[in-house]
């Protein structure tokens, strides 16, 4: 969840990006365990735009987590906020874990949704 405190009667929007590696020459396997979940074996990319109304102050997005067949143990995703439109705050970033191959944690609590705070 992205929420947004302070002055939120204006619309306001903010541009969000997980990790990708289509440009990269180098793609890392799927099996390498270095506590980085990794586009494409860990996780679908997910980028867009989050557009909040006058008086809005949260909004989600879905990253899809991918099902492998290797055991990674806890590895982290970063989420990057960025280009806000009528927000304060500059860029944000965020790391995430993936618990499992089916939930995502904060804290170490598996099941529980991501936040980031924009102000």
């Amino acid at each position: 969840m992205v929420t947004r405190t302070g002055d939120t009667s204006a619309a306001a929007t903010v541009d969000y990006a997980t990790p990708d590696d289509n440009g990269s020459t180098t793609v890392v396997p799927c099996e390498t365990v270095n506590g980085l979940a990794a586009p494409r074996c860990d996780f679908t990319t997910a980028m867009g735009t989050l557009e909040f109304a006058a008086g809005e102050n949260s909004k989600t997005f879905t990253v899809l987590i991918s099902q492998d067949n290797y055991t990674e143990g806890l590895e982290t995703l970063a989420l990057t906020l960025m280009n806000p439109s009528g927000l304060v705050a500059g860029i944000a970033k965020s790391n995430r874990s993936i618990a499992s191959d089916s939930s995502m944690s904060v804290g170490g609590k598996p099941g529980h949704s991501p936040a980031i705070t924009l102000r």
